[in-house]
C-alpha cells in the first residue's frame, strides 16, 4: 500500500516512537529559531555574482599566459582584482572545461567534413566503377582488353 507525503511517519527520537510526519522538522529543530536559521544558510549559499567586465578581461589575458595559476598566483590575481581565490579556481576551472569544449565542437566540424568529402569520394568511385564495361560471366571489370 502507498503512502503520500502527508501520511508518511518518522522516527521521533525523543519520544522513542513514531510520530506524524507534519512532526518531523520540530523534532530536528528544537526551536523555530534553529529552523530559521537553517533556512536562511541555504539562502546564502544560492546567491549568486557575475564578475565585472575588468575581471573578466583580467582573468582572460591571465588565462592567456597560464592555463593552470598556481595558490600564489590565484591569491594575488584576486587581491589586484577584489575576488576570491576560491572563486578564481573555479573560474578558471570552468573556462578550462569550456576551452575544451570549444575545440571538441571544432574538431567535430573537421570530421564531419571530411566525412562528407569521403562520401562524396566513394560515391563517384562507385559511379565510375557501374559505368566501366565487365564480362557478364565472371563479373570483372575489363581495362584494355584485359581482366582485371
Amino acid at each position: 500500500m502507498m503512502n503520500n507525503g502527508s501520511n508518511l511517519n518518522f522516527f521521533d527520537e525523543k519520544e522513542n516512537n513514531f510520530s506524524r510526519g507534519d512532526n518531523f522538522f520540530e523534532a530536528k529543530y528544537d526551536s523555530k529559531q534553529n529552523l530559521e536559521d537553517a533556512m536562511s544558510s541555504t539562502d546564502k549559499r544560492i546567491k549568486y555574482h557575475r564578475h565585472s567586465l575588468h575581471q573578466i578581461q583580467n582573468l582572460e589575458e591571465v588565462f592567456k599566459k597560464n592555463l593552470h595559476p598556481d595558490q600564489q598566483q590565484r591569491t594575488e590575481l584576486g587581491k589586484k582584482l577584489n575576488i576570491n581565490s576560491r572563486q578564481i579556481k573555479f573560474w578558471f576551472q570552468n573556462r578550462r572545461a569550456q576551452l575544451k569544449n570549444q575545440l571538441e565542437r571544432y574538431e567535430n566540424i573537421i570530421l564531419k567534413q571530411e566525412n562528407i568529402k569521403l562520401r562524396l569520394e566513394q560515391m563517384s568511385l562507385m559511379n565510375a566503377a557501374r559505368r566501366r564495361p565487365c564480362c557478364f560471366k565472371c563479373r570483372y571489370h575489363i581495362v584494355y582488353g584485359k581482366n582485371l
